[in-house]
């Protein structure tokens, strides 16, 4: 492997322009050189399997304007250690190197990246005041933290140099406190040396007593959160965990950087911020809360030995955008709260908060109104097409011409057939009781009528067959009318469309919706406008998937049965994450145990069940439950499923009637004809007759 050692080092001194060479150890003062070894020996010993390092340098300070010998030589004191620090942590290509420094020029990068650092060192300088110190560490860690490559948790050293009577623990700790407090920096490594500058027999103060200036004392200070259930989050104490003597050796053979994030938290108390916004959260009783994220969260929390603290904003009517980001602007920095709710993955809250795995993934669609039912009538003629009809008519038409010219031509040959088959009208009934299924009153005498009476009845046969079967799975379900399937179908169709205000935020790229954001309705209520959707069929509105499901299941306990439609292509899909300040300790347990859980399966089929269960009947479908579902009209919306029925068979029973009503027609024609014309025709013979007499 090829490893790049990229050292960009600035020139340190911005005022008097000195220039050093790099300078073996023995050039350092006993001091200097213990503090270059303790710090090589932690990054070789707990930072080198990492391989990007950040090394920062304090910034001149620009109001000396002359600058006085004490100031050239603490400045020259401080490069002379980085210098040889540098030397040896870049010797061998074995890590990484980036060196910088507040008030210099910055080199142009042209390809910049933005690869996270994986350890930071921070050297304050000797300061003349504990204020300095802290102002030094402050101006550094903000410019560090306005660069791509900043990383909360990357592990942090703070090399300090104190000249003062000061105490070295009490100064550790502000230090910590003020990383963890501002910069949301936990992982973190005071290197706390005391020191006794001379230049020029001018002593500079010191905390070591006289009799002990030869002796080296560096001290490693770092704190650990989450001890007990009393220290939590909350920085309460500098914690001595190493020394450097004066042998060049640590006196503890110990880890420097342990894992400062347990595996159980000690029932420690966490904000889950949210609002109200069912089925993910929903209100029992006051403080106490249920739904479907409230289970899962609780589920972590129990894993994690949490105990959550619900601060939770009642549902105002608002949109999910507004109360999604007054949600994430409530999340503490430098602390472990967390916040849910449904909430989208937004790249602007980058900088506001961070995102856990996605275990949620939500479509927002157009709900347009579904299609009605089709007239029963319409498979009558409409399960073959018109050519297919034209065939069928010629082919009648052909087979009863046939007939009767076979009837005919057989006869002529003296061979006996039927009369049912001499005449025209006698072929049509046979022909027509052939492609109904009924039988006819006599079978054909001649052979070569019968051989064509047979391929007649199998032509017959075999169309009624496919016939019979789809108008029956027809007569059930005959289908829908013509769908909006197309935001121009929606557009042409007619019907009033809108939505919240928020969307015009997502920027879609379809030019339709540049006529659409004129012509749109202004939708504040949601759950109103999918109701008029579903109910009124005269609206269309964009929707969330899972809001939407959780309508309709609501509508299934009231025995509605509705299907809600959409367009074929949806509008975007967002994935729904928990929030947590940035550098939120928390958020690698979350993503471990959540990325379990998806991979089993287990958080869809948790939603599903969810769902389905009646106690959802038992809460607001929003916080003042305006929707009254008695007041659906249940009788024209319940088509999505139906038994069968005698309804169905509604189109035989109008054919049947139709026809008994003809034959009766028929029948009393033939009863009148024989009374009036046959009775007339008798009476004129028996007249006839008694007249020749």
């Amino acid at each position: 492997m090829q490893l790049t050692t990229v050292i960009i080092f600035l020139e340190y001194l911005g005022i008097i322009h000195l220039t050093f060479s790099m300078n073996n150890l023995e050039h350092l003062t006993a001091e200097q050189r213990h503090i270059v070894l303790c710090v090589d020996n932690i990054v070789h010993q707990h930072l080198l399997p990492r391989k990007s390092l950040r090394v920062s340098l304090p910034p001149v300070d620009h109001n000396v304007t002359s600058p006085t010998q004490m100031h050239t030589h603490l400045q020259e004191y401080n490069f002379n250690m980085v210098d040889n620090f540098l030397q040896i942590v870049t010797e061998g290509g074995r890590c990484s190197v980036e060196v910088s420094r507040i008030g210099a020029t910055q080199p142009e990068i042209m390809n910049e990246y933005f690869l996270k650092h994986d350890c930071y060192i921070i050297f304050t300088g000797i300061q003349k005041e504990e204020s300095d110190i802290i102002l030094s560490l402050s101006e550094q860690l903000e410019e560090l933290q306005k660069e791509g490559s900043w990383n909360y948790r990357a592990r942090f050293v703070v090399v300090t140099s104190v000249h003062i009577n000061v105490s070295i623990q009490k100064l550790a700790f502000k230090i910590l406190k003020e990383m963890w407090t501002y910069y949301s920096v936990m992982d973190v490594l005071t290197v706390m040396s005391v020191s006794n500058i001379t230049f020029n027999k001018n002593v500079a103060d010191s905390a070591i007593p006289e009799g002990n200036n030869s002796e080296i004392d560096i001290q490693l200070f770092s704190w650990f959160p989450y001890t007990s259930s009393i220290h939590c989050d909350k920085l309460k104490e500098a914690v001595l965990v190493n020394r450097w003597n004066s042998d060049g050796e640590f006196l503890l053979k110990v880890n420097l950087f342990p894992e400062k994030v347990p595996k159980t938290f000690h029932k420690c108390s966490t904000r889950v911020i949210s609002f109200i916004n069912p089925p993910a959260l929903m209100e029992i009783s006051d403080k106490n809360y249920t739904g479907l994220e409230v289970n899962f969260v609780q589920l972590i929390f129990t894993e994690l030995n949490l105990t959550a603290q619900y601060i939770v904003s009642p549902n105002r009517k608002e949109t999910i955008y507004p109360m999604f980001i007054r949600t994430i602007e409530e999340i503490d920095p430098t602390s472990s709260d967390i916040a849910i709710g449904v909430l989208p993955f937004y790249s602007l809250t980058i900088y506001a908060a961070e995102p856990t795995i996605p275990y949620l993934f939500i479509k927002l669609s157009w709900y347009v109104p579904c299609p009605n039912l089709a007239s029963r009538w319409s498979p009558i003629y409409k399960i073959f097409g018109p050519q297919v009809w034209t065939c069928f008519g010629a082919v009648a038409i052909l087979a009863i011409i046939i007939m009767w010219l076979l009837a005919k031509y057989e006869t002529k040959l003296r061979v006996r057939e039927s009369s049912n088959y001499k005449t025209i009208m006698h072929c049509i009934y046979n022909a027509w009781a052939v492609l109904t299924g009924v039988s006819v009153p006599q079978k054909p005498v001649s052979l070569s009528l019968r051989i064509f009476f047979i391929a007649l009845v199998w032509y017959a046969v075999a169309m009624t067959t496919v016939y019979q079967a789809y108008i029956i799975g027809l007569l059930v379900n005959p289908g829908f009318q013509k769908s909006i399937t197309t935001l121009n179908d929606l557009m042409q169709s007619g019907i009033q469309y809108g939505y919240a205000r928020y969307i015009d935020a997502l920027q879609l790229s379809d030019p339709l919706y540049d006529i659409i954001k004129r012509k749109r309705k202004p939708c504040n209520l949601m759950y109103k406008c999918l109701r008029r959707v579903i109910e009124r069929k005269d609206f269309a509105t964009i929707f969330d998937s899972f809001h939407a499901e959780y309508f309709r299941t609501k509508l299934l306990f009231h025995n509605i049965h509705v299907p809600v439609c959409t367009l074929e292509e949806d509008v975007i899909m967002y994935r729904v994450s928990m929030f947590m300040a940035k550098g939120n300790p928390l958020l690698h347990r979350f993503n471990t145990i959540i990325t379990r859980i998806l991979e089993a399966g287990l958080y869809g089929k948790w939603q599903n069940d969810y769902l389905s269960s009646s106690k959802l009947d038992d809460y607001a479908i929003d916080d003042d439950d305006d929707i009254n579902f008695s007041d659906f009209a249940t009788n024209k919306l319940n088509t999505y499923y139906s038994t069968f029925s005698l309804i169905h068979l509604q189109v035989l029973f109008y054919v049947f009637l139709i026809g008994q009503i003809l034959s009766t027609l028929v029948f009393l024609v033939e009863v009148l004809y024989y009374r009036f014309c046959i009775a007339a025709a008798t009476t004129t013979a028996l007249y006839s007759a008694q007249r020749d007499q």
